[in-house]
């Protein structure tokens, strides 16, 4: 509530020769999501991010070019899923992040974030579209995620994007769509696409996934103790109470095994003390739909362990 984040050696104002971004993975809480206010003024909030649903992971990024922002909103397969310019007119420099508008408390999960200039970060696509005969084609449609657009007289359609890795989707009324992967570095690029419908493969319709059953951990007798694990929001907590007080004075490492199905996807760590009524907590990671957790004396020797929980 009221937290707020300061960058260290912000720009006082913008170099007009360089472009801006400031760009982060985020996720709002699903029960009780929290804005974000940028210094500028710019808001952060579900209500921005158009197309956004709280509890879900997306890329955030705005950019600074040309005397002004835009926002751009990435799914986890980096998929652009909107693009806006932000309500607030401002275009000065972002020097502080801060969590809340009015006060409200609430949860906003961030990772990964970032602010810094250069010289190439938008890049001008000209997409354009021949038929068989090498003729161009007008009016054909060509999207790439939530931009949508239409070639001119002359077969072309043009789009500004920060650099990163595409797919414009070409097709005209009644066919099929055609596929072009583009990557994008921060200069101007033309492509051309030759659009032939009678071409395009049919789809294969994916299989529907099977699903995993959660195998049943087999008891361990050399473990004497037990630790509570259970899910909150977007991550898994660990009460580690019962551990405070066993009697070896010796700290003990603490590991959340995330698993799909008895696949291990990946391991968090962290190290306890004796201090009473401790817990920890680690960021569920994607594809994870169930967690164990165990704890360890630093000589190797096992102290509790979790029962298995399911996480979706």
């Amino acid at each position: 509530r009221n937290s707020y984040i300061n960058i260290d050696r912000a720009p006082a104002a913008y170099d007009k020769n360089k472009q801006y971004v400031f760009e982060t993975d985020i996720c709002f809480d699903k029960t009780r999501p929290s804005p974000i206010t940028l210094s500028n003024g710019i808001v952060i909030s579900p209500t921005t991010l158009t197309g956004t649903t709280d509890g879900t992971w997306y890329h955030y990024m705005l950019v600074y070019a040309d005397g002004a922002y835009t926002q751009y909103i990435f799914d986890t397969d980096n998929t652009l899923i909107s693009v806006a310019v932000p309500a607030s007119t401002s275009t000065s420099p972002i020097s502080r992040i801060r969590f809340g508008v009015n006060g409200e408390d609430g949860k906003v999960y961030l990772d990964n974030t970032a602010y810094y200039a250069k010289s190439d970060v938008m890049s001008k696509l000209t997409v354009k579209v021949y038929d068989p005969d090498n003729a161009v084609i007008t009016g054909a449609n060509v999207n790439i995620g939530a931009l949508k657009n239409v070639t001119n007289t002359q077969g072309r359609a043009v789009f500004n994007l920060p650099q990163g890795v595409y797919t414009a989707e070409v097709s005209t009324a009644g066919n099929g769509i055609y596929n072009k992967e583009i990557v994008l570095d921060g200069t101007d690029k033309s492509v051309t696409v030759n659009y032939d419908p009678e071409t395009l493969p049919t789809p294969t319709p994916s299989p529907t996934p099977v699903p995993t059953p959660t195998p049943t951990p087999t008891p361990r007798p050399d473990i004497q103790y037990s630790i509570y694990a259970s899910v909150s929001g977007l991550c898994v907590d660990v009460d580690m109470t019962n551990l405070a007080g066993l009697g070896e004075k010796k700290n003990k490492t603490v590991y959340i095994a995330f698993y799909n199905g008895d696949r291990l996807i990946s391991i968090y760590s962290d190290v306890m003390d004796n201090a009473e009524g401790m817990f920890v907590s680690a960021r569920i990671p994607s594809g994870a739909d169930n967690a164990v957790c165990l704890a360890w004396y630093d000589d190797g020797r096992p102290a509790a362990e979790s029962e298995r929980i399911n996480i979706r």
